[in-house]
């Protein structure tokens, strides 16, 4: 018999990995012992001094529910051995393979061991090991507590800790969360944890987290809940349980006290309660009997590393991507996406942390996998998950399953079953539907067959086009845009998809529907660095001029230069470069695409900015394959009026039956379904939960709000009170504001809604350092909102502005918007203000509208009341709504009380005057500020406008003469513009187009110096205009079609107009007259569209001459009849050409006589004007051709007169040959041998010495 440090070794008690355990007897007599002896093998390093460490910890202790040890040594070969009292008896796990415990004998060993775990805990030791083979039942009954030999000291727990970096210590089964996530911070909790484990084990026959392998199951305590207890298990005993296996330390039995505590409390309590009937367990998914979909369904993806040469770098990437990393033996680890917090792009997050992993060369290989399950099977899911991913292991780039690259088409390159790379900006098309499942798209073949179709021919044309899907909430307008993402993806082409998204409770921040876009695509999320933001975008776009002003709705503000200081000064300059730098980028992008899609969410939520650039997108890129998609309701949407419009309509009875089929399995209930869904897919897929939850049919909601309400009703209530407090934030929501409005837990509460499909976690936040969480519908967060009484709302806002109130970096406008619906009006102003500020300056102005209209509803200072209604009448009068800025006018010279005040007041009424075409009232405005202050640079533009729109241009010099003088004198570069642009303006009315052209030429460059594309746009078409008045049409036509998309790309809709106008009369005059006549109709449609009465007036005008041009007389006078009807238009500067056209088309009509009267008449009014810029030659022809004596020769003076002010001979010659009017008074009086002055005479002679 083999002796041993004094013992006679007997029979082999039991072995391990670890060592074997002999029964032995002392030499010197006494009580048999138990020894244990270290394996040789495992004697080296860690292993020698874990052993060492078992005994002392247990020899340290003394406690009847702990295990005595006895002696401790070593043998001559250097092994190790272990004596302790030797327990006649089994240990729990010898107990449990014959079956599970009555809860009463559970709770007893429970209890005994959680006395010795506090003794242990005490005396500063945590077991790490608590499982059923270390809980020992002696023959009398009592229970001890077995190997201590993972234990370390919470007061120096580094210093006893044996585990290495990549090494996980423990028993899966039985391990708690932080012990599989290899960190090193365990505490007694983590032996509640373990106990809790045991427990579970003894009252159901099985562990919590069972699953087909190790690694499985390891990752099933990470990422799952426990399997559902038996329902012979006492429900107090499994609410014990379940909170003992609290992934959250915080949420566990703090203590082994708090555990013993609860077990007998438990116990005496089903004593008094045993003969009780049964209470239905709550409906809240973790009691009930009824599976529900709700909760059933898991997502988890996992990925899966071997050889991990760098665990940090490994654990980082996962975390980055919000996965839970867990390290595992044998140098691998696995991270774990999704499971009982699964949000739908868990296969993208996973993938994603692998190419980082590959990218820092964490790990050789590398995979990802992907699995859908019911809680019913979720140890086989984890199983088949993880088996999965190390099957997909690649020593390139990431190797994926198929379930893993279905969900993440669209945003990676794959080579076979390997992810490469990720495509920057690229949305995921992934899978739409109940649990994370592809729900049938069913009866919308024939609207995607549109989309389709339509999109072919973008790309073909290439073209632009717009379709707006339209439908009641729920009817599948998402379902069918996501359909379409997956079919895009499917296509040889490169097909761009951008995703915008309108939100209720930002309709009001301008920007933000794109912004969302932008920032998917450019991969720069809310709270990016500045500096990595700005980098990205000159990086991504294709000027640095772009850069900055998308920059500028980003938050990504650039250093400040000569452009960005005058677009920061004026909202409208602001509002014009940040739609053109977007329209570059988007057009950039259609030259690197087959063609750019993009989805707009919601329209009827997006903000206006949004959909205005959407619109300009439309017509700026109607040549290039661009496709905007927009989904609306069709009770809330009155925007994007030109895109087509697709109504869906209610799904047929078949297809109402293959959604059945889909959610419940089959389709008995159908029928009945259908009558209450009516069509809609939405409250379909609800109605089939509710039967599938076990529901009375005859109780089944009525409206697709009912269903929904309906579902709320069934959440345990403080679920369904969270939901109802984060319904007042909107569709997204923090959290932590959710405490501030008096909800104690809602993380927990949270994890919960998520697992249910109620709400889902932001990736990023738009606050720092706050977690933000959205509803998944918008259905729900309206019913919840609504849910709530009035007095309940007010509060629940009031306390939503406090919290926001706190944080700079919330967004103004919504801090007020809460305080103001919690009747804090006053202390919403000064938010309101702030507001203001900053839209102002971003060119939003329908949020400096709407924000400032909201600050003067408070009691405001006259001066500050002043300044806002002053910047509203000029943002009004940016947009081109008239009556609106008519009525800031009157409201803003009611508030003047200064000099300086005033004389802002007449300014702006005489610009909003000349506008309308009342050009007396305007120089009445004009004047009396003039009075007030004749040096205003501003009002003297004003009033040479006045004049030459007057008719009365040569006065018009002097007031612009004297402000370029005091603009040049100020160094005012704007006010020197426009000065030269008066001035210009009014040799322009006289026909002295020499003149003219280069003010317009100076006027130009001062523009675009300045930054002002709106602007230098007018000037440029200015330029246009006056080779169109001199008969160069080629650069006519080359200046206007450049000012036109200039315009347009600017989203300046009247600027378009008048470019259009002023093109059609070149077409018609190149040759092209329909083409011309189409122009003029584009540009009569967007004068009515802008209120733009004079712009109407000019393109009929055009419209008119285009037709007598071309022969077309009746038709001409018609269009003529139409303008000389509108008194306001035929009193202005517009009274000697429509004058001169009517006396015109009266004379080829052969109406002599009328046309007589209609000359002298006008040409009273050119004598008085002292001429006019256009139809000259026409009025005098016109007065030829009715009989009038002179007229030819008075013509032919003047003609040579305003051709002699031409210095350039070759723009001379096109002035007197290439204007039709020029051309027949010429010839008219070359074959009558009219004399006329001098001058005229030797004009005349250089001219007739080129005819033949």
């Amino acid at each position: 018999m083999r002796e041993l440090g004094g013992y006679r070794l007997e029979k082999v008690l039991g072995s391990g990995g670890m060592g074997v355990v002999h029964r032995a007897t002392p030499r010197s007599g006494g009580d048999p012992v138990a020894l244990k002896i270290l394996a040789a093998h495992a004697c080296a390093g860690l292993a020698r001094e874990r052993f060492r460490r078992e005994a002392e910890a247990a020899a340290a202790l003394r406690h009847p529910n702990v295990v005595r040890v006895l002696d401790l040594g070593e043998t001559p070969e250097g092994d190790l051995w272990l004596a302790m009292e030797l327990l006649e008896g089994e240990d729990l796990g010898a107990r449990l393979a014959r079956g599970p415990l009555a809860a009463d004998e559970a709770v007893r060993i429970g209890s005994a061991a959680a006395e010795g775990l506090a003794a242990a805990h005490a005396a500063g030791i945590v077991h790490r090991d608590v499982k059923p083979a270390n809980v020992f039942e002696c023959v009398d009954g009592t229970v001890r507590l077995l190997d201590f030999g993972l234990a370390v000291s919470i007061a120096d727990a580094e210093a006893t800790r044996l585990t290495a970096a990549s090494t996980i210590l423990g028993t899966p089964g039985y391990m708690a969360v932080e012990q599989v996530q290899g960190r090193r911070d365990e505490d007694p909790r983590t032996d509640v944890w373990g106990l809790g484990a045991t427990l579970y084990h003894a009252a159901s026959g099985r562990t919590p987290f069972a699953a087909s392998s190790v690694m499985a199951e390891l990752v099933r305590v990470v990422t799952d809940e426990p399997d559902e207890l038996p329902a012979s298990v006492p429900r107090w005993l499994r609410e014990i349980i379940l909170r003992a296996l609290q992934k959250d330390r915080s949420a566990r039995w703090q203590s082994m006290g708090e555990l013993r505590e609860a077990l007998a409390g438990g116990l005496e309590s089903e004593g008094r309660t045993a003969s009780a009937p049964t209470i239905r367990a709550e409906r809240s998914g973790e009691t009930s009997g009824i599976l529900t979909l709700w909760e059933e369904v898991r997502i988890l993806s996992v990925l899966f590393v071997e050889d991990v040469g760098d665990l940090g770098a490994f654990e980082g990437a996962v975390r980055a991507h919000r996965g839970v990393p867990s390290a595992l033996p044998g140098r691998r680890a696995a991270g774990v996406f999704g499971g009982q917090a699964w949000q739908g792009d868990e296969a993208e997050r996973a993938v994603r942390a692998g190419l980082q992993v590959r990218a820092a060369s964490a790990a050789a290989r590398i995979g990802v996998a992907t699995g859908r399950g019911v809680r019913a099977r979720p140890g086989e899911v984890a199983g088949a998950v993880v088996e999965a991913a190390r099957a997909a292991l690649s020593p390139e780039g990431v190797g994926t399953d198929d379930e893993t690259r279905r969900r993440i088409r669209g945003g990676f390159d794959l080579e076979r079953d390997r992810v490469v790379a990720a495509r920057p900006g690229r949305a995921v098309a992934g899978v739409r539907g109940l649990g994370g499942a592809d729900t049938p798209l069913v009866d919308r073949e024939g609207e995607l067959s549109i989309l389709l179709s339509t999109l072919r021919q973008v790309v073909e044309g290439p073209q632009s086009a717009g379709i707006l899907l339209v439908g009641p909430a729920g009817i599948g307008k998402s379902r069918l845009l996501h359909e379409l993402h997956v079919r895009l993806e499917e296509m040889a082409e490169p097909i761009l998809y951008l995703v915008a998204r309108g939100e209720r409770h930002r309709t009001v921040q301008g920007w933000h529907a794109i912004a969302g876009a932008l920032r998917l695509f450019l991969e720069l999320p809310e709270g990016t660095a500045p500096d990595r933001a700005r980098q990205t975008l000159l990086e991504r776009c294709p000027s640095r001029p772009c850069a900055e002003f998308v920059g500028e709705i980003l938050g990504a503000t650039f250093p400040e230069t000569p452009h960005l200081r005058t677009a920061r000064s004026d909202p409208g300059v602001m509002h014009d470069r940040v739609v053109m730098a977007l329209g570059d980028l988007v057009e950039d992008l259609t030259s690197r695409h087959a063609a750019v899609v993009l989805a707009v969410e919601d329209v009827h939520w997006a903000d206006s900015p949004s959909i205005e650039l959407v619109e300009v997108l439309l017509r700026r890129l109607e040549q290039r394959p661009f496709f905007a998609i927009g989904t609306a309701r069709p009770e809330l949407v009155a925007q994007l009026q030109e895109m087509r419009r697709i109504v869906l309509p209610g799904l047929s009875r078949q297809a109402t039956r293959a959604i059945v089929r889909a959610v419940i399995g089959e389709d008995s209930s159908a029928d009945r379904i259908h009558e209450r869904a009516a069509g809609n897919p939405f409250f379909a897929e609800e109605l089939a939960v509710a039967l599938r939850q076990g529901r009375d049919p005859r109780e089944l909601p009525t409206s697709v709000e009912g269903t929904v309400q309906a579902r709320l009703d069934a959440l345990p209530r403080r679920q369904k009170d969270l939901l109802r407090r984060a319904s007042v934030l909107g569709r997204r929501f923090w959290m932590e504001a959710l405490a501030a409005m008096g909800e104690g837990e809602p993380l927990s509460l949270l994890l919960r809604l998520q697992r249910r499909e109620l709400v889902a976690l932001e990736p990023r936040g738009r606050l720092a350092g706050v977690s933000e969480w959205r509803f998944r519908h918008a259905l729900v967060q309206e019913v919840a909102y609504e849910s709530l009484t009035e007095e309940q709302r007010v509060n629940l806002h009031r306390a939503a502005g406090q919290w926001l109130a706190d944080r700079p970096d919330a967004p103004p406008m919504e801090v007020a918007r809460h305080l103001e619906q919690g009747g804090e009006a006053a202390g919403a102003l000064p938010h309101l203000l702030r507001a203001v500020e900053g839209a102002f300056r971003e060119g939003d102005a329908l949020l400096a509208l709407e924000a400032s209209g909201r600050a003067l509803a408070q009691p405001i200072v006259r001066d500050e009341a002043f300044g806002l209604r002053a910047m509203r009448a000029e943002v009004l009068y940016f947009l081109g709504r008239g009556d609106e800025e008519a009525c800031e006018l009157e409201a803003l010279a009611s508030l003047a009380s200064s000099r300086a005040q005033e004389i802002l007041v007449h300014e702006r009424r005489a610009r909003y005057l000349q506008q309308r075409a009342r050009y007396a009232e305007a120089s009445q405005a004009v004047e009396a500020g003039l009075l007030l202050e004749p040096d205003s640079v501003a009002l003297l533009v004003e009033d040479a406008f006045a004049k030459a729109h007057a008719g009365r241009p040569v006065e018009g010099f002097a007031p612009a003469r004297r402000a370029l003088e005091l603009a040049t004198g100020a160094d005012d570069v704007v006010g020197r513009a426009r000065a030269l642009l008066a001035l210009s303006f009014c040799h322009g009315t006289l026909g002295d187009v020499g003149a003219a052209m280069p003010l317009h030429h100076e006027v130009l460059l001062l523009y675009e110096d300045a930054g002002d594309p709106r602007n230098a746009t007018l000037a440029r078409m200015a330029i246009g205009y006056c080779s169109l008045l001199v008969g160069r049409y080629a650069d006519a036509i080359s200046e206007l079609e450049r000012s036109r998309d200039l315009s347009r790309a600017a989203g300046n809709r009247v600027g378009e107009g008048f470019a259009l106008h002023n093109l059609g009369l070149a077409y018609a005059r190149a040759g092209d007259v329909e083409a011309g006549l189409a122009a003029e109709i584009a540009s009569f449609e967007l004068a009515a569209a802008t209120d733009h009465t004079r712009l109407g007036a000019y393109a009929s005008w055009y419209r008119a001459q285009i037709l007598f041009e071309a022969g077309r007389v009746a038709e001409a006078w018609d269009v003529l009849s139409d303008v000389l009807h509108r008194t306001e238009v035929a009193k202005g500067a517009l009274a000697c050409e429509l004058g001169a056209l009517s006396a015109a088309i009266l004379s080829a009509l052969g109406r002599r006589a009328e046309a007589r009267d209609e000359a002298v008449r006008a040409l009273a009014l050119r004598d008085a004007a002292g001429g006019i810029g256009e139809l000259e030659a026409d009025l005098f022809l016109a007065a030829h051709d009715s009989g009038m004596e002179g007229a030819l020769a008075r013509g032919l003076e003047s003609l040579m007169d305003r051709a002699g002010r031409i210095s350039d001979p070759d723009v001379r010659r096109s002035f007197l040959e290439a204007v039709p009017a020029h051309a027949r008074l010429l010839a008219l009086a070359r074959d009558s041998g009219l004399p006329g002055t001098p001058e005229s005479r030797e004009l005349l002679a250089a001219w007739n010495s080129r005819w033949p």
